[in-house]
């Protein structure tokens, strides 16, 4: 379908400009060899600023993406960077039982704050901004979450294959670190669902690196450091589940329970009509002419004064049945009438759009607040069971969501 092959289309491009501009930033990094913590924290931060307005150029000028969709918003928050501090609180709880040193001193502080969070904002706007929301107009939301987590950590591994020596403890420790980094970003992905707003788990990564590199686990050795790592991640999980369930709890509505039910009536109660007890006098000629009732056309029997339909009086002598108003004939085939939906000129702009145009406007509503492409699907379903043809379902959804 058009919508999946441009969705996988979008993210491989995507993925191989991030791809390439980091294959591009280790080697120059390889052969320039930074000697101070300074100038790698510069060119670090360098690097994914620029990264990072390479990808707002892209979502704004080819994607033609507002930002908001990627889940950049002030909504909510304080609760959002509250809970990406949470989030990250697992790591930084397991470095006094190993007793790691800090590795940067008071004044570098400042800069690493800097570079760490230029990392989580350009990651998290790729991975979950972007490339996790293109993923959900694909799948469901959880294939989307786990998809996205293996190419972040996919996207480590240049950086560990050639900044790790070739032996097996070094491989072993590479391979620990990228599930580790596997799992934090199904984590990411999943908690960012739950907020909805980006900067938590950009609070969380950025906090993550922070702690990484400030108490780097690599001043201990191999045996540690794998220790370190597995229990770090097992903390960093719990930390991350509990952001999750607390965000979770957060969103869902309160259940109120009225104080006392009204009674279910199993059948529709007989409405009684009640005559009024004088009746005029009419002569024979004029009961011999009522047949049916001038104002709702039921029958009325014979000596009858009040419809026992309508309980409405008759004055005049109804000779012959009301002929019923025809109903409207039906459409032709794969047109749109005005009695379909109220309001023509409301249903004209719509239906001169193109199937895949509509579709890919409500797949954007349905994906940021329904729940994605199974919901739209499911809904179009129904409306072409009913009657309705492709066309008309999404037309009237448009209108249902106000896209005129």
């Amino acid at each position: 379908m058009f919508i999946e092959r441009e969705a996988h289309r979008r993210i491989f491009q995507i993925y191989v400009i991030l791809m390439l501009s980091l294959l591009i930033f280790l080697v120059s990094r390889w052969f320039l060899g930074f000697s101070s913590h300074l100038e790698r924290l510069s060119a670090i931060t360098l690097f994914y600023l620029t990264d990072f307005f390479i990808l707002l150029l892209f979502v704004r000028f080819v994607d033609r993406t507002i930002f908001s969709e990627m889940g950049f918003t002030s909504k909510n928050l304080a609760k959002a960077i509250g809970l990406g501090f949470t989030a990250s609180a697992g790591y930084i709880i397991m470095v006094p039982f190993f007793g790691i040193p800090p590795a940067f001193r008071i004044p570098e502080v400042l800069l690493l704050i800097l570079t760490c969070f230029s990392v989580g904002l350009t990651e998290e706007s790729f991975f979950r901004g972007y490339i996790q929301r293109k993923m959900k107009m694909v799948h469901d939301e959880t294939s989307a979450v786990i998809y996205t987590a293996f190419l972040f950590s996919a996207a480590h591994i240049p950086s560990y294959v050639l900044g790790h020596d070739a032996g097996f403890l070094s491989v072993l420790t590479a391979v620990e670190a990228l599930r580790s980094i596997a799992v934090l970003g199904a984590l990411f992905g999943f908690l960012h669902e739950a907020v909805g707003n980006i900067w938590c788990v950009v609070t969380a990564h950025a906090t993550w690196d922070l702690y990484l590199m400030l108490f780097p686990p690599a001043s201990l050795d191999y045996v540690q450091m794998l220790l370190f790592l597995a229990l770090s991640s097992l903390s960093a999980s719990g930390t991350l589940g509990l952001s999750i369930v607390l965000a979770v709890e957060r969103r869902r509505a309160p259940l109120t329970v009225p104080l006392k039910m009204p009674p279910k009536k199993p059948w529709q109660e007989t409405i009684t009509l009640n005559y009024p007890t004088e009746i005029r006098s009419t002569t024979g000629r004029e009961m011999s002419d009522f047949k049916f009732c001038p104002y709702c056309g039921g029958s009325l029997p014979q000596g009858c004064f009040y419809c026992p339909h309508c309980g409405k009086q008759i004055r005049a002598p109804a000779r012959e049945k009301p002929s019923p108003i025809p109903p409207p004939p039906p459409p032709p085939p794969g047109a749109l009438t005005a009695h379909l939906w109220p309001g023509l000129q409301r249903v004209k702009p719509l239906a001169e759009r193109g199937d895949d145009e509509l579709y890919e406007r409500l797949l954007k509503i349905y994906v940021d607040f329904y729940g994605g492409r199974r919901v739209l699907d499911k809904k179009i379903e129904s409306y072409i069971r009913s009657g309705l043809t492709r066309k008309e379902a999404l037309v009237k959804l448009a209108m249902e969501e106000k896209l005129i």
